[in-house]
């Protein structure tokens, strides 16, 4: 559509730049980067590089800036090197982080498939989950330990919270909690 219409009126380059998170690969990562960086103008090369690595996992984020990259391409090829150090291991049957394994393709964290930063999954798992005919718009505590069964990522349980608040079903359905009042 972007390509057809042209760019809107209301994108803020700076302001996706900020939001971008690495949810797949470091390669992918690294071109959805440069597509939005490439849009601003102006932006010094320090700026590139902190905002690139804010973006990155944290299991490939922390020992690449251990190692002070002074670029962007330097940033880049530590991060490559990192995630393939990752993946190695774990598909050696090594110990990865604490609690993270890998198995058939996923990972896993204590035996839950781990979400980073996919929101739209995260909001379909929880749509399916509360609204379901299985969830029955369940509250805060059922919703959470249904989904916790099989998943997991950072911030699920304020996810779940909010969700679950935010259900317009479960809002217009509930009922009153305090005695009735009595007469005047």
């Amino acid at each position: 559509m972007q390509v057809r219409f042209g760019t809107n009126a209301y994108d803020d380059p700076m302001e996706m730049l900020t939001r971008l998170r690495q949810t797949a690969s470091v390669t992918t990562y690294k071109t959805q980067f440069e597509i939005l960086s490439n849009r601003i103008k102006g932006f010094s090369p320090a700026h590139k590089l902190s905002c690139f690595l804010s973006g990155l996992k944290d299991e490939i984020r922390l020992p690449v800036r251990m190692l002070n990259p002074q670029s962007l391409n330097a940033a880049f090829g530590l991060a490559k090197i990192q995630e393939e150090y990752l993946i190695s291991a774990f598909q050696a049957g090594k110990e990865g982080p604490k609690g993270f394994t890998m198995q058939n393709g996923l990972l896993l964290y204590k035996g839950r498939m781990y979400l980073r930063t996919c929101d739209s999954l995260k909001i379909a798992i929880l749509q399916q989950v509360h609204d379901g005919p299985w969830g029955g718009h369940s509250g805060f505590l059922k919703t959470l330990h249904r989904v916790q069964r099989d998943f997991y990522w950072p911030g699920l349980r304020k996810d779940v919270r909010k969700y679950v608040r935010e259900c317009d079903t479960c809002q217009r359905l509930k009922h009153e909690t305090c005695n009735p009042t009595g007469l005047l």
